[in-house]
Formats: structure tokens, sequence, C-alpha cells
């Protein structure tokens, strides 16, 4: 490898780490949306999107440290959100690289179907098997969180989208 390609891979992974810790930030420190007093998600959309720019290895390694700090910050759950979003990130990475475009309406398409899958089946194990919740909760909290986490995922999507375009080395 190149010195100038390592040096964009170096600084491709601290921008990328970086805004994972300003996604972070942003899941706790954005309010909740006042009628359905919802926070939303920013960590899970950062390792979807990318694994729609970087793909399936990346979005995996993404995905846990993503998935790390939401067990970090989530009293259920132990390692859960780890294990499935770094899966997602990877199932994600894969569609990207062999059939989807990298433009904002698969990202929100991804975003949506992931966040779906991922705190539908969190809903499903953690909160209304265990009689925690009704299903009530999953359309006046659950949902109205997905829908304000993709809205608010779209800045994300511009950053991620910005570096790695600064980062990528053209092809000829």
């Amino acid at each position: 490898m190149q010195p100038s390609k390592k040096r964009l891979l170096v600084m491709k992974g601290l921008f990328y780490t970086l805004l994972l810790i300003v996604a972070l930030v942003l899941q706790q420190a954005l309010p909740a949306l006042s009628p359905w007093q919802v926070r939303p998600l920013t960590l899970l959309p950062f390792a979807i999107l990318i694994a729609l720019f970087e793909g399936a290895q990346w979005g995996g390694i993404y995905g846990f440290l993503a998935g790390m700090l939401c067990d970090w910050l989530n009293v259920y759950t132990i390692s859960f959100y780890a294990i499935i979003a770094m899966i997602l990130g990877v199932i994600v990475g894969i569609f990207v690289e062999y059939s989807m475009r990298k433009n904002i309406l698969t990202a929100t398409a991804l975003l949506l179907l992931g966040l779906i899958f991922v705190q539908g089946t969190f809903f499903l194990f953690y909160l209304w098997i265990p009689k925690r919740a009704t299903l009530q909760a999953l359309l006046s909290v659950t949902l109205p969180e997905v829908l304000y986490s993709v809205v608010v995922a779209v800045p994300l999507y511009m950053i991620v989208r910005l570096v790695f375009r600064k980062t990528t080395p053209r092809r000829r």
C-alpha cells in the first residue's frame, strides 16, 4: 500500500471515529420530540451509513462499535445492539456493494428498514415478551423514534458522504 493511501485510510478512520463520538453526543443531547417524547437514534444510522459508503467490512466494524455504545446507554441490553448492528452493517454493506446505488433514496430506505428491524427486535425480545410494554408502546414510541431517527440521519448522511468523497481515491 502506498504511503498516501495509508494516510487516507488513517484519516478516514479518524474522521469516522470522531463522527461516531459526535453521533453519541447527539443521541444523548437532541431534545425529545414533544408529542411522542422520543429521542432519535444516531449511532445505528451512523453504522448503516458507513456500510452504505464503505462496504461490509467497515460497516461491520463501525456497526459493532456503534452497537457497543448503544448497549452502554441501554440498561436492558448486554451486547444485543453490538451483535445486531454488526450483522446489519455487514448485510447493508454487501447489498450496496452488489446491487444498490449510494444515494439519499437508498440511504433512507436502508435506514428505515434497518431501524425498524433493530428496534422491532429489541421491542419484541426485551419489552413485549417479558411483558414490560404493550403493542401500544410499539406504535406510540418505537415507530415515532424510528421515523425521527431517519429524519435526523439526513445531515449525518451528508457528512459521511463528504468524508467518503474526500478520503477515497478516484478510480480512473
